[in-house]
């Protein structure tokens, strides 16, 4: 590599990373502990132990942060330091919750002097535990919070001694805990993952959970089920425990931060799907809650669970937040829990998409929010699973199963990439588990969905075929190809080009295609139709004015040569008829012969002449899994592979100039294949203007 060539990324993190570990401890030491001291110090043992620092400097906070942030592309890097910053952060929580309260802050200086130094500042100072919660969310944030969860204190008894805690009585001094819970959503976000982590205790909560006081606060006594209560009288029988944790999370489930949302609904679902929780119909009542918080008709004394009432909150917050508990039961819970309600669920939410449908083609109502579809296609996912693990002769089942691919074939093109990646993840989980002619048919639909929206140009002209003529006779090619009509894609969505090529890549790293299969409406093969599919991807975009759309598609399309190549064995591919198009490509007299050769040569210009630094890299890292899983088939594998690295590529003007120059020396077929992608096919790749 050039010696001026930045590095990549992730090689300069790899290497700085010792150093930013160093910085983060320094910083984590000084938020936690006062004694000015690193933060693997252990006292003496007739030191007792170290002095916390009760009010901390928010810059601190920001250096741990600042630190972390670096690491969110590469988390996996995190994981060697986890131990030794999370053990203080937990052991200095604890102690803070569970010890003696903090003193009180001290009281600000009046001084001119001190008014002058601090005048147009705003590092005041803040107590310990909000910086914590900051600290411990931006591990959430990096390195996700299934992993970061395994490290919190997990001893039982701190279920009711945290509820203990953070049940405030009124007094006349200011708790401040009870103010950072009110006014910092990352406390509450820790404190909703802890208790979820807690909930995973195997012991009954009747014995964890302690009687309820004398003098219970008003949130508190209202838990009592009351004599029009639509839930069963058995919620009456709740742990006091058990009682205060659904409060807790049914006033928390509305809020509009989706961390704080979701970390709610896990607890929800932790607390439901417990066995003692289970035989006191808390399933059961959650279920119903989640159903009447989404239905249009439903009353405020409807939703009343166990004395909260959520008519107050926000509509579409609280609607997405009873979806995510209902995804989550069907997720978690057995599937002979929750067998009985698939109907009324299914019914509720694809009722939520047929009402948005029938008002015009944009959605409407709940449905226009992003974070509505994609709890909705998750939903579909499981019920699909649901259904098919417990196979019935009922044909509603069977219709409801067909409904669930066919709307999630739809979402394939949502404008939203989240839910085209969870509709694609869901078609990929649902065809392995459907029989083989269900199977084949949602390949096809997948396959077919290309032909939406495509235009085909006439037969080229004569003042177009003669300059073809003229390009290749510049080739030295004397017995020009045949012109063919020409895909325009200029009315087709990318958004939906995007979720079938990914769908497209799961099926194959699935093998949910077998290479023999014949498409639907032509004899032909489906993998001669899937490798048209890819290698028209490769170079899909649409201009616009001011910008280009596709580079998702192009993405997507590396991954599913990746994909290809992984999955399939070398005779499987070689037995792959070339699709007429491309049995001349890419020239005459230097046809490539298979598809493994087909692939290679387009993965090769896309690696050298595409725009974006990610796509370029993507194809290299295909190019080299269809060279080292099928050796011997590609022309000068080896070198290809050493030529075209993953790094190397990353930077645009080294990989449109020298490792194309490169690349076409290693053979005719490769200088042909560059070419035509410069000339012929007119793309932007090379020639474009924003090339230094």
């Amino acid at each position: 590599m050039d010696e001026d060539a930045p590095d990549e990324n992730d090689v300069k993190l790899y290497k700085v990373s010792g150093h930013i570990f160093d910085s983060v401890k320094i910083y984590l030491a000084k938020v936690l502990f006062a004694d000015g001291r690193e933060l693997g110090y252990q006292p003496p043992p007739s030191a007792g132990p170290r002095p916390l620092n009760w009010e901390i400097n928010p810059f601190d906070v920001e250096g741990v942060i600042a630190g972390l942030e670096p690491f969110l592309e590469s988390p996996q890097l995190l994981d060697p330091q986890l131990v030794s910053i999370l053990t203080p952060i937990n052991d200095c929580f604890l102690r803070y919750l569970t010890g003696s309260p903090p003193p009180p802050p001290a009281p600000p200086e009046t001084s001119t002097k001190n008014q002058a130094a601090t005048k147009g500042t705003t590092n005041t100072a803040q107590p310990l535990v909000q910086g914590i919660a900051r600290v411990l969310y931006a591990l959430c944030k990096t390195r996700g919070h299934k992993i970061i969860t395994r490290f919190f204190p997990n001893e039982p008894h701190l279920l009711q001694t945290l509820i203990t805690r953070l049940t405030f009585a009124p007094s006349a001094t200011p708790d401040p805990l009870e103010q950072a819970v009110e006014t910092q959503w990352e406390l509450r976000f820790v404190f909703l993952l802890w208790f979820s982590h807690l909930l995973l205790t195997p012991f009954d909560l009747s014995t964890i959970s302690s009687p309820a006081p004398d003098a219970m606060p008003a949130d508190i006594s209202a838990f009592i089920p009351s004599s029009d209560s639509p839930f069963p009288e058995k919620l009456a029988a709740l742990p006091q425990l058990s009682k205060t944790l659904l409060l807790l999370a049914t006033k928390i489930l509305p809020s509009p931060s989706p961390r704080e949302s979701d970390a709610a609904a896990l607890m929800i679902v932790r607390l439901a799907t417990r066995r003692d929780m289970l035989a006191l119909g808390v399933l059961d009542a959650v279920v119903e809650w989640c159903l009447k918080c989404c239905s249009e008709t439903r009353t405020g004394e409807d939703i009343d669970l166990l004395g909260y009432d959520a008519s107050s909150a926000n509509e579409l917050f609280l609607r997405t937040g009873a979806l995510k508990v209902l995804a989550g039961l069907l997720t978690t819970a057995e599937s002979r829990w929750i067998r009985g309600y698939i109907g009324t669920i299914w019914q509720l939410v694809s009722g939520m998409e047929d009402k948005s449908a029938g008002q015009g083609d944009e959605a409407t109502g709940e449905w226009v929010s992003a974070g509505i579809r994609k709890v909705a296609t998750k939903i579909y996912r499981w019920i699909g699973i649901i259904l098919l693990s417990s196979p019935s002769d009922e044909e509603s089942d069977s219709g409801i199963i067909e409904d669930v691919v066919g709307r999630l074939l739809n979402l394939l093109g949502d404008r939203d990439t989240n839910v085209r990646f969870a509709a694609s993840k869901s078609l990929g989980v649902l065809t392995a588990r459907l029989s083989p002619e269900m199977a084949s048919e949602v390949v096809n639909a997948v396959v077919g969905g290309y032909e939406e929206d495509v235009l085909y140009e006439a037969e080229c002209g004569e003042q177009v075929y003669l300059h073809c003529q003229n390009i290749l006779r510049m080739f030295g090619e004397e017995n020009p190809f045949q012109p063919l009509k020409r895909q325009l894609l200029v009315s087709v969505s990318p958004e939906k080009w995007h979720g079938l090529t990914w769908t497209l890549a799961t099926f194959l790293r699935q093998r949910a295609i077998h290479p023999k299969t014949m498409a639907e409406e032509t004899e032909t093969p489906l993998f001669e139709v899937i490798i048209r599919r890819i290698i028209t991807a490769l170079t899909f975009e649409q201009r616009r004015a001011t910008f280009s759309m596709g580079s998702n598609v192009r993405d997507a399309a590396c991954y599913a040569a990746w994909a290809l190549a992984r999955s399939y064995h070398t005779e499987e591919l070689l037995g792959v008829p070339i699709p007429k198009e491309y049995k001349s490509y890419p020239d005459p007299t230097h046809p490539t012969g298979n598809i493994i050769q087909l692939l290679a040569t387009h993965l090769m210009a896309v690696a050298c002449v595409d725009p974006l630094g990610n796509i370029r890299r993507a194809a290299s890292a295909a190019l080299q899994e269809l060279i080292g899983r099928h050796p011997d088939v590609v022309h000068e594998g080896i070198p290809v592979v050493q030529t075209v690295d993953y790094a190397g590529v990353s930077v645009r003007r080294r990989a449109a100039t020298e490792i194309a120059r490169a690349a076409a020396e290693l053979g005719p077929g490769y200088w042909f294949g560059l070419a035509r992608w410069g000339l012929i096919d007119g793309w932007r790749g090379i020639g474009g203007q924003d090339v230094e």
